[in-house]
């Protein structure tokens, strides 16, 4: 069965809320979004996970994250954020700075270039992914997050 058929099933009656219906709409959005995302920031030479782990940074402010938080936040090992820093080292958007208490731990923090970037980046998302939201009320969109955090936070309990 087409995609759109499944979702014109699920929007039409709750006969369509079952687990493969709701697990096969919630894939095609994903892919719809990693690959819209990933064709704006290709320009930028960065990948999703490369804006994920700028937006935690920008959201962490000068007081950077560990390696270890970053892992965790990303749901990924310590090595792998090894290589996604080097990357973001080398565009000057992230540094590792030293703690005053223990010099031989390592903090992630975003730069003044990081930051102008994330901040002009985030805002030209929003205009080209808007399309993606049209028809949406943004009441819809709150709830949805709220579900995506409820589902997260129940994964960890």
């Amino acid at each position: 069965m087409p995609i759109n058929d499944i979702i014109k099933k699920i929007t039409d009656a709750h006969t369509g809320l079952t687990t493969y219906n709701m697990g096969l709409v919630q894939a095609k959005a994903y892919r719809i979004l990693q690959q819209r995302t990933n064709a704006i920031l290709e320009p930028h030479n960065i990948t999703a996970i490369d804006w994920a782990l700028l937006g935690l940074l920008h959201e962490a402010g000068s007081k950077g994250l560990r390696f270890a938080e970053v892992a965790d936040s990303l749901g990924v090992e310590p090595p792998f954020v090894t290589s996604l820093v080097d990357g973001l080292k080398n565009k000057k958007h992230i540094d590792l700075v030293g703690l005053d208490a223990d010099r031989r731990v390592k903090i992630l923090v975003i730069t003044a270039e990081g930051n102008k970037f994330v901040n002009k980046t985030e805002k030209m998302l929003r205009v080209k992914m808007r399309y993606l939201m049209k028809g949406i009320d943004i009441k819809d969109i709150l709830t949805y997050r709220r579900v995506l955090l409820g589902i997260a936070k129940n994964d960890t309990e």
